[in-house]
């Protein structure tokens, strides 16, 4: 799968969004655009990281999301394997690999299929967690990760977040669980908010806040 979609790797900026990716790989300001608010500061980390061992900005936006793509898949396959067995978790994975919008977002530059590999791990450590052994932390963790990474797919993890505290009902639970979210948060956000400001921050959001409370 990870070959295929290299082969057909896109070679442009998909979209306005990719343009401001590829400028913020050289300068993060959320103030210029680069990128547009909330920032996607771990995006664009992982893209910074790759910068090392490829130069084109266009190379390493659409590596990432092939990269990301074909993980995504794997932990489907793990995911479906623990919910039913090998055959179910064969056939979803199959699937998913040749479903056309999970393809062509693996393919440009874009934030979509990252966010959507953090979902995906998310949304599996979560089922293990209801139905094994639990690591509240690590979930809170990977939800502050996942925020990093794409701060609009919030209403998502909210949603796995309070799933996991109704079935769990405990104090000590969700004590873990707000622990390892406030670590996961302050990794990107702190950062984030010594390179804008708070003020500036604030004022850069407001447009992004209401689109994401309507």
């Amino acid at each position: 799968v990870f070959f295929l979609r290299l082969v057909f790797l896109s070679p442009w900026l998909e979209d306005w969004d990719s343009v401001q990716f590829s400028l913020a790989l050289h300068e993060f300001d959320i103030l210029k655009h680069q990128p547009h608010p909330p920032g996607y500061p771990l995006y664009i980390l992982m893209g910074r990281a790759l910068s090392y061992f490829i130069k084109s900005d266009i190379k390493i936006l659409t590596f990432l999301s092939a990269l990301c793509g074909s993980i995504s898949i794997l932990i489907t396959y793990l995911f479906t394997k623990k919910m039913f067995n090998k055959k179910v978790a064969l056939f979803s994975a199959i699937i998913l690999s040749v479903l056309p919008v999970h393809w062509v977002l693996s393919e440009i530059a874009i934030s979509n299929i990252p966010g959507l590999f953090f979902l995906t791990l998310l949304a599996y450590i979560s089922y293990r967690d209801l139905t094994g052994k639990s690591n509240k932390t690590l979930l809170g963790f990977i939800s502050g990760i996942t925020l990093g990474v794409r701060t609009t797919d919030a209403p998502i993890v909210i949603g796995i977040l309070l799933l996991s505290a109704i079935k769990k009902r405990q104090i000590k639970y969700l004590i873990y669980l707000s622990v390892g979210i406030l670590f996961g948060v302050s990794i990107w956000f702190i950062p984030l908010i010594f390179n804008t400001g708070f003020d500036n921050f604030r004022n850069a959001n407001t447009e992004i806040s209401r689109y994401v409370i309507w």
